[in-house]
């Protein structure tokens, strides 16, 4: 998705064409709906004292920069490279796996956005953006606008999320195809941000007497531990992760373990979540320990 994520071995340039679109990348992708004219370009690596080559090995920069990214348009008399935040098909592709590009459900997710929120992580520098939240039941539909530092990337069953640091010292995971107008650096100081504190574990069971399965689940999701005298293997994760891990690991074994469409039942007890497979000798369970 950016240069600056890339080994040279994957990317179509040479070493000083590469080194002036990360300059360009690192100035154009601040805001997710940024333009810039020729002469900006060559304005930005006059300051980072970059060597300049021709005008027109500078379009040609240009131009191949539209040919490797899907959410960029170059041309006319100004020579304007401008962000188009409705493209899609790169974030798509790069998040969810290029078997989604075709699908009825594929998630809209703002290529440009998604960019510029990478390159704020590798920046560590603060972002501002509306939000379109799920209206909760009863209630009216209130946008908002989320401000912080991104934190990382979490993958989703049918969409993916960035986990953001808000300046009050929280987390909150925000659903990337719930961003699409834009996402701008706001230039804000990040100093004040109250320090995230150690955050609390959560311990994920999967119980089985199918000793095949859970080795199969050690091979595909290698931090698992597995534990054969008791029959089941275990994962812990932060728990700002728990929900999503359970919920894709669930997926999973509803799609690799039976045809039926609703195979669990689920109970919660003392705030743990526990789902038991109807048809197998099969259970999930998600357990939130205390910070040591």
């Amino acid at each position: 998705m950016l240069i600056k994520l890339l080994s040279s071995s994957h990317l179509p340039f040479n070493a000083p064409r590469t080194e002036r679109l990360l300059c360009l990348e690192t100035h154009l992708r601040k805001k997710s709906d940024g333009s810039m004219a020729l002469r900006n370009y060559i304005e930005q690596l006059e300051d980072e004292g970059i060597a300049i080559p021709t005008r027109r090995t500078l379009n040609e920069d240009l131009k191949r920069y539209e040919m490797f990214c899907d959410d960029i348009q170059y041309g006319g008399e100004s020579k304007l490279l401008s962000l188009d935040s409705s493209a899609t098909q790169d974030a798509v592709a790069w998040l969810m796996g290029r078997a989604w590009l075709d699908s009825p459900l594929r998630p809209r997710l703002s290529s440009s956005c998604i960019r510029c929120l990478l390159l704020a992580k590798e920046l560590q520098a603060e972002v501002d953006f509306p939000y379109n939240p799920l209206r909760k039941s009863g209630e009216p539909w209130i946008p908002k606008m989320m401000r912080g530092i991104p934190l990382q990337l979490i993958p989703g069953t049918d969409s993916s999320y960035m986990q953001l640091q808000l300046d009050w010292g929280g987390r909150s995971n925000i659903n990337l195809a719930r961003v699409q107008k834009y996402v701008s650096f706001t230039g804000n100081k990040t100093q004040d941000y109250v320090p995230l504190q150690e955050e609390q574990v959560a311990l994920i069971t999967v119980e089985s007497s199918d000793v095949f399965l859970l080795k199969r689940l050690q091979g595909q999701f290698p931090n698992f531990v597995i534990e054969k005298e008791k029959q089941r293997v275990t994962l812990k994760v932060k728990k700002s992760l728990a929900l999503m891990t359970r919920d894709m690991l669930k997926a999973h074994l509803e799609r690799t373990q039976t045809s039926d469409r609703r195979i669990f039942s689920e109970q919660e007890i003392d705030n743990n979540l526990e789902s038991k497979l109807f048809t197998k000798n099969l259970s999930l369970k998600l357990q939130y320990l205390s910070v040591q």
